[in-house]
């Protein structure tokens, strides 16, 4: 029985039916994920929301001891997008009219 806030979800491969982890917050919000990839490695994705449950950063999948590349969003008053900034500095403006 899986326990709230965990779900294992297997998908078929071509190669083997490899293995995807997600974890879901109290909100049911995916929190993060992991899929098994070859060679019994995993990769990982971290996803973060501020307190008004937009999503303020989100990883790109990665395997353990590689460089963790984030886009970081900020949100005005109205819970829209105004920025997204990932790690190489690429910085995109939007303007709500």
């Amino acid at each position: 029985m899986l326990r709230k806030g965990l779900y294992i979800i297997t998908k078929p491969s071509i190669l083997a039916a490899l293995m995807v982890i997600v974890y879901f917050d109290l909100l049911d919000r995916q929190k993060k994920r992991q899929e098994e990839s070859l060679y019994n490695t995993w990769t990982n994705e971290i996803i973060t929301y501020d307190n008004r449950g937009n999503v303020s950063s989100k990883t790109q999948p990665y395997l353990s001891g590689e460089s963790i590349l984030t886009t970081t969003n900020l949100y005005d008053t109205y819970n829209r997008l105004v920025s997204s900034t990932n790690l190489f500095g690429s910085y995109q403006h939007i303007l709500h009219l």
